[in-house]
């Protein structure tokens, strides 16, 4: 049997997610919208050939890829702090 506070017990706890039930329907929800505005984007820039749709989707990748950037580099000290945050409860 694991000791009490083992990294058992941390995936039995963040297995529903460190920010809760509501994040669970929310994340997917922007997630679609966010698809369907690339779509939405896509399709002004293919038929329509507008300028403001092509700055308007360098910026969205610009954002996009920082984000990504973000997350990647900090993921590590945000599992360490979380881990810790979910042992001291």
């Amino acid at each position: 049997m694991a000791p009490e506070g083992s990294i058992n017990d941390l995936t039995q706890e963040t297995r529903r997610g460190v920010l809760g039930d509501q994040m669970s329907t929310l994340l997917p929800a922007m997630c679609i919208a966010f698809a369907a505005f690339c779509v939405w984007l896509t399709v002004r820039i293919i038929n329509r050939r507008e300028r403001w749709a092509m700055s308007v989707a360098r910026i969205t990748v610009a954002v996009g890829l920082f984000l990504v950037l973000f997350v990647m580099h900090y993921w590590p000290l945000m599992r360490i702090v979380i881990s810790k945050t979910l042992q001291v409860n």
